[in-house]
């Protein structure tokens, strides 16, 4: 049986970068589906890169009772919301991360939140104020998305 196959080809770059172009194979007939799905399986990905060697290094807590690895998973899912949140108010406030010349930031927005809080609690004490707005994050997401966080 063949199955037909489409080509989707999408500028992710600039023309300069070494690599401008997103090219995909489908048998998917919606080019734009087919494109959609595959941003929400790198956001998959980019969770997984965060657990493991990009930032929480899972494997290296050697957990492998089922029950003790699905509790490590929650646990590490919602830490990596906080941090990936923390890194979008970083962006709101200092500005996003830069960008390399192939189209990509430099670091991702849980990476840049994940700094900023291992900044934060390695200096807590002068900036106190800076961990609390980090965690007024964290009990109101909605409120950062709307734009009324606070300072404390």
């Amino acid at each position: 049986m063949l199955v037909p196959v489409r080509i989707v080809i999408r500028r992710i770059g600039d023309e300069d970068s070494d690599d401008p172009f997103l090219i995909l194979a489908t048998s998917n007939v919606d080019p734009a589906e087919a494109t959609e799905l595959y941003e929400q399986r790198w956001d998959i990905e980019t969770l997984f890169a965060a657990l493991k060697s990009r930032g929480f290094d899972l494997e290296e807590t050697r957990v492998t009772e089922p029950g003790k690895v699905e509790n490590l998973v929650g646990l590490l899912a919602l830490a990596f919301g906080w941090t990936r949140l923390v890194g979008e108010e970083r962006a709101a406030r200092e500005g996003p991360p830069t960008t390399k010349s192939h189209g990509r930031k430099e670091r991702s927005l849980f990476r840049y939140g994940l700094d900023r809080l291992q900044n934060i609690l390695s200096t807590l004490e002068p900036q106190d104020q800076a961990f609390f707005r980090c965690l007024s994050v964290l009990r109101s997401p909605s409120a950062f998305v709307a734009g009324s966080v606070s300072d404390r």
